[in-house]
């Protein structure tokens, strides 16, 4: 997971986090030292003392973005905020030259490349800079993620496997889509996808049953879906046959 620290900065964790404090003060993240080093956590703190600059960015090459900061000497700091208005958009993965330094990467979240596709020219594009490169702090429901290799777009919000995968029980095959940064799809998710298979091009879809990831009432237990498109059904997840599956993948 990500976790916001204040405003304007974050910091992958991963591992879940629990906070169980009775009261508002008790269930917070403190202690955290307001420090610049690269590889550090960036802190609300330290994020809020950059800077707030602002400037028009300019197309230097298909992969990266150029812009002059007046008053910024030398490199970017750790903790450096820039608002600059986009040109026209990338087709990739876009960098951001800055007073000559660089090019620095610009990320959706510290993690995915963030390309211009979809961010139309003249925006204003909210960046912190972590030490490497930039984080993108606004705009991200602008940009959706291009469908791995072998998945098709079912919508705006997903894409599916264009095949099932070969039968196996639940457990694994929820690893495997978890190994892939992917999931099992929910039986909605896989039923909406079933109904547009001609359109989508969607392979062996209507004639088994399929794992997807929505629990059922009891325990243990959990949904398939498949016969046509039309039905959903439960299974018993540790002793029945293994069964086909499709992960998902959020954009």
């Amino acid at each position: 997971m990500w976790l916001a620290l204040g405003a304007s900065a974050q910091v992958r964790v991963d591992r879940p986090l629990e906070f169980t404090g009775s009261a508002p003060d008790q269930r917070q993240v403190l202690g955290l030292p307001d420090t610049n080093a690269p590889g550090e956590v960036l802190s609300a703190a330290t994020a809020q003392q950059g800077a707030y600059r602002t400037a028009a960015a300019l197309e230097e090459s298909a992969e990266v973005w150029a812009c002059t900061i007046s008053g910024l000497a030398g490199a970017p700091q750790p903790g450096t905020h820039l608002f600059i208005t986009t040109p026209a958009g990338a087709s990739g993965p876009v960098n951001l030259r800055v007073n000559d330094q660089g090019p620095y990467p610009i990320t959706l979240a510290g993690l995915r490349p963030f390309t211009g596709e979809g961010f139309p020219a003249g925006s204003m594009l909210s960046l912190v800079f972590d030490g490497t490169g930039f984080q993108v702090m606004n705009g991200v429901q602008r940009a959706r993620m291009t469908c791995p290799a072998g998945m098709v777009a079912v919508n705006d919000e997903y894409c599916i496997d264009i095949d099932a995968r070969s039968p196996t029980n639940f457990f694994t095959a929820s690893m495997n889509c978890a190994q892939e940064d992917r999931r099992i799809c929910a039986w909605g998710e896989w039923a909406a996808a079933c109904e547009r298979r001609v359109a989508l091009g969607l392979l062996n879809i209507a004639d088994t049953w399929e794992w997807t990831n929505s629990t059922a009432n009891g325990d243990g237990n959990v949904r398939v879906a498949g016969q046509d498109c039309s039905f959903a059904g439960t299974s018993w997840s540790f002793g029945d046959p293994d069964r086909k599956y499709r992960c998902c993948y959020t954009r």
